[in-house]
């Protein structure tokens, strides 16, 4: 299994993270909504800038990304290690919330992508 590139510098400000809702709720003509567990697994999307510190740092990661053996655009797992939890999880990255590549230099050398990657927590389990 492929893992996170440890190039990969992912930033505290603007990190957040978001557990899924496993459980599907029911208005009745009266008293309290009915709620039933609809999933057995939820899946946790985390949100986060990555910070390239050089162009080859960025096409490196873009090659793993791409890659069969790598993200493989977004459809495979990987291992990362969670910041938050300091856990070694099985993740993926969310193709479609892949964000544009923002210069922080004006000459391209460090740059910025926002990016989504979810995995299946085990709170749910």
């Amino acid at each position: 299994m492929a893992a996170f590139p440890p190039y990969v510098t992912l930033l505290f400000s603007g990190y957040q993270f978001q557990n899924a809702d496993v459980t599907k709720r029911t208005s009745v003509e009266r008293g309290i909504p009915r709620v039933r567990r609809v999933q057995s697994d939820g899946l946790t999307t985390v949100t986060a800038t990555m910070l390239f510190k050089s162009h080859m740092q960025y096409q490196a990661f873009y090659d793993w990304f791409k890659s069969k053996d790598g993200a493989n655009a977004g459809a495979a797992w990987f291992t990362w290690e969670d910041c938050r939890t300091h856990t070694t999880r099985t993740a993926r990255l969310v193709a479609a919330q892949m964000g544009p590549v923002i210069p922080v230099d004006l000459a391209y050398a460090v740059v910025s992508q926002t990016c989504a990657l979810e995995y299946v927590d085990d709170m749910y389990a």
